[in-house]
């Protein structure tokens, strides 16, 4: 899997402009109307452990004169991103510590990245909300009579039976 490739394509989901480094084949630049901010694609989490600081900097050095009048000021991101998985726990609790560096940039480390969706949890939090409900066989029916509590019970029983739907809208608007 090209982390870099799968990142791209959930962002651009999300309406997110993104772009390639033109120097680097391991980052990408991205931006909305909020806020914007980098991706870097590691070999091994050491390498971000490594790096992640100069990263961050030389990716401000490089956007200042863009940012001072922007409210995007306040809203920029470095992400780090790798296939390779953290050895110890101590590895993970650095990288942890990582994040939790609001220093100039939000942070988002992930590591152990094997498939889409593994990169689509690390992004969460730049992606808009999604509520995902699944229901199947009878529980579908039971919900939604217990959500469409103010029909009548003839009305919920007509929706779920073989009433057309213009016998339904008529039982709707003179109920019996």
């Amino acid at each position: 899997m090209d982390i870099l490739n799968e990142a791209e394509t959930i962002l651009h989901a999300a309406r997110y402009i993104t772009s390639r480094a033109s120097d680097d084949d391991a980052v990408m630049y991205f931006e909305d109307e909020t806020l914007y901010g980098f991706i870097r694609v590691c070999d091994t989490v050491e390498e971000i452990l490594d790096n992640w600081e100069k990263e961050q900097d030389s990716f401000l050095h490089q956007n200042a004169s863009n940012l001072a009048p922007s409210p995007k000021t306040w809203n920029a991101y470095s992400i780090f991103l790798t296939a390779s998985a953290a050895s110890t726990d101590a590895i993970k609790a650095e990288l942890r510590r990582i994040e939790e560096d609001f220093r100039a940039t939000r942070k988002i480390v992930g590591w152990n990245l094997q498939g889409a969706a593994d990169v689509n949890h690390c992004l969460l939090p730049l992606l808009p909300i999604k509520n995902v409900v699944t229901l199947v066989g009878e529980d579908l029916q039971e919900r939604l009579k217990t959500r469409l509590d103010n029909l009548t019970a003839d009305q919920a029983a007509a929706l779920f039976g073989d009433m057309s739907a213009q016998s339904f809208i008529n039982l709707l608007l003179h109920p019996l």
